[in-house]
């Protein structure tokens, strides 16, 4: 549980003693529908819907095989109608762990 709004990683990093092996993580404010068929050999999956107004959400862009290559908050200009939709699943967790530590040691905060 989040005790305060400091963000996505560090409300991920609030489960840190459960972050071991493969793991699904979803945001509670996800209210949405989704096909969550998963590739067993997928080392990370975003799950992602085409939204009308993409500019309210934060989007993927994608490149020709359809794999993500970047994430845009809340994007001023059209990047793409790709909105995530707050659940993720990564094979081995410890690795995002690993991420997030490195960002909240330095102190990395929303748009840093």
């Amino acid at each position: 549980r989040q005790d305060q709004p400091l963000g996505t990683g560090h409300a991920i990093m609030c489960a840190e003693p459960s972050l071991s092996g493969p793991a699904v993580i979803a945001y509670a404010d996800t209210l949405i529908r989704a096909d969550f068929n998963l590739d067993p050999e997928a080392d990370a999956v975003i799950w992602t819907k085409i939204v009308e107004n993409p500019e309210a959400y934060g989007v993927v862009k994608l490149n020709a095989e359809e794999n993500i290559t970047e994430l845009v908050e809340k994007p001023e200009t059209f990047v793409s109608d790709q909105a995530v939709i707050g659940i993720y699943y990564f094979k081995d967790v410890a690795v995002l762990k690993g991420k997030l530590q490195e960002i909240l040691d330095e102190n990395i905060t929303n748009g840093g």
